[in-house]
């Protein structure tokens, strides 16, 4: 089932990024276009989404796994913090998407740090 969601995805992701300059090209362009295709690309994955969503079976039943005692008594959000925040991976990539986002707010601030895109040396 992975292989087969991996490889949908990957052309699905294919033909939106091949497909979408061309139709947009074709509709006439501009903004109002671009929103207008970003609209419908957007209603195709949500429709999908929900086809998915809704032939998906559930193949276990809680109170059966409740009986069973594999499924464990809920955490306090204060120990979920806790185990989130001892988490160092977690923590690495919380960074790092915090920085990402950071250097993608201000980009014009970071020039005295990154090489310049003119060439020159």
């Amino acid at each position: 089932m992975g292989g087969y969601r991996a490889g949908f995805g990957y052309l699905s992701g294919m033909i939106v990024a091949v497909g979408f300059i061309p139709i947009e090209n074709a509709m006439g362009g501009g903004r109002c276009v671009v929103t207008l295709l970003t609209a419908i690309f957007g209603a195709i994955a949500v429709a999908g989404i929900y086809v998915a969503f809704r032939s998906t079976q559930e193949k276990y039943n809680t109170q059966q796994l409740k009986e069973a005692g594999e499924v464990k008594k809920a955490l306090s959000l204060a120990s979920s913090f806790k185990l989130l925040f001892t988490n160092r991976y977690w923590l690495i990539l919380f960074a790092a998407g915090l920085l990402a986002q950071i250097y993608s707010l201000y980009p014009g601030q970071w020039a005295c740090i990154t090489p310049s895109m003119s060439g020159a040396t």
